[in-house]
């Protein structure tokens, strides 16, 4: 059958995130041809790609995407020659042997979405992508490692911090979403889903299903609770993100990054940024639009990752808060010694 080189190439691109290379079973480092689709499962989501074929097979991911992106012309023929993938090009050629059938062939045919598509709400993969860098990568934390979705809510935790996301409109289910699949599902431009059995199913436009294991786990009540922030405000400069990273890097060695702490002080309507070492300190002072002045000690690998996404900022005791139209994100800060 001919196929067009870009149009695979681009295809097994996509699918690669969901290819496991480190898997017990051989079948999870393959890209399977199902008849329907090219399909990649990693133990953690499952992407069918639609790619109608006259074989079903399965051929070891990365040996074929080096052919096939080794080929230089438009169009390559792709046929199945007693249990091996032949692929034809007027400068390539290559047989690569495949497996026919298989326990993974069989269970990826099972994952199969429901008739009936919800669509999402506007804001469903921003506020996904927002919330992404709160969600703990502890795997022993289970539900902090998922971003919670209830309602027009989308959130996400790893008891250190939080943000939330309001999206336009309401879904009907409540999902937990892991992080790690998360990671792969924002790369997809996915319109819809349903969920059937033990699994949650994203389409996009084109067809691609992104399907997912679903998270058990419990959400937080009276979440709006914890946004409750009175204290100081301020517009953080753009070009303080810079300078906090570059104080970061002089002494970040050691110390876990959950125990980091650097000291910023606005005063006289300086922004000072102050990371000290065994080894001697240093720090940073940017003019900031404020008369008001305050002293605290935060996390700053959560402060810079923070700042990536909003840089109007509220102060109290023992909280930060940022906020960005429909996006909050609060932090606990770091008690000082006394």
């Amino acid at each position: 059958m001919k196929v067009k080189t870009n149009e695979l190439n681009s295809i097994l691109a996509s699918l690669i995130p969901g290819v496991s290379f480190r898997g017990i079973e051989e079948q999870l480092s393959h890209f399977m041809f199902t008849g329907n689709n090219i399909v990649a499962y990693n133990d953690w989501f499952c992407i069918k790609y639609p790619f109608v074929t006259d074989f079903s097979c399965s051929v070891k991911a990365d040996k074929f995407q080096k052919v096939i992106s080794g080929i230089t012309e438009d169009e390559l023929d792709l046929s199945l020659e007693k249990n091996r993938i032949k692929i034809s090009s007027k400068s390539i050629k290559a047989k690569l042997s495949v497996l026919v059938e298989g326990s993974i062939m069989d269970f990826i045919e099972k994952i199969t979405p429901g008739d009936l598509w919800e669509n999402l709400p506007e804001g469903f993969l921003e506020g996904i992508q927002l919330c992404l860098f709160s969600a703990s990568r502890d795997m022993t934390k289970k539900e902090l490692c998922a971003i919670h979705v209830d309602g027009s809510r989308i959130y996400s935790t790893d008891n250190y911090r939080l943000s939330l996301y309001k999206m336009e409109d309401v879904i009907s289910e409540v999902l937990l979403i892991h992080a790690m699949s998360a990671v792969e599902l924002v790369k997809f431009p996915v319109v819809d889903f349903n969920t059937t059995g033990s699994w949650i199913h994203f389409r996009t436009k084109d067809g691609i299903v992104f399907s997912m294991k679903k998270m058990m786990g419990s959400g937080i009540s009276n979440i709006e609770n914890v946004f409750q922030v009175k204290g100081m405000g301020a517009a953080i400069p753009a070009q303080f993100k810079d300078a906090l990273d570059t104080v970061i890097s002089v002494f970040s060695e050691g110390a876990s990054y959950l125990d980091r702490k650097v000291a910023i002080e606005i005063k006289e309507g300086i922004l000072r940024c102050r990371n000290q070492g065994q080894e001697g300190w240093v720090e940073s002072n940017i003019e900031i639009e404020t008369d008001r002045e305050v002293s605290f000690l935060i996390n700053p690998v959560f402060l810079s990752q923070v700042l990536e996404r909003t840089t109007r900022m509220k102060i109290s005791k023992d909280k930060a808060l940022f906020v960005r139209r429909n996006f909050k994100h609060v932090m606990v800060l770091p008690r000082k010694r006394s």
